[in-house]
């Protein structure tokens, strides 16, 4: 038994090797993709949000709908300002 739950639990302790080497040395060539990346950034207006839309969750869904995202909004954190505005996305 000690023996098979070894090598169960050898392949894990691997793929844990080989991501933190990955991931510690980002200058080796298996790490090459994030330098390929391309990032994109857009600038988009939107309207003006009303005060009927009441809660962080109300005004990420209109945001939302102006831009055409599509998604579910995880979370909202306690907002320090009244101003802004901070939720994640899953896609």
């Amino acid at each position: 038994m000690h023996y098979c739950a070894g090598l169960f639990l050898l392949f894990f302790m691997w793929l844990f090797a080989v991501t933190g080497l990955v991931l510690n040395h980002p200058t080796w060539s298996v790490a090459e993709s994030w330098t390929k990346r391309t990032e994109t950034n857009s600038e988009r207006g939107i309207t003006a949000l009303g005060p009927e839309l009441r809660g962080d969750l109300a005004q990420g869904r209109e945001i939302m709908r102006q831009l055409g995202i599509e998604g579910e909004i995880l979370w909202t954190p306690t907002r320090t300002t009244a101003t802004q505005l901070s939720w994640t996305l899953d896609p």
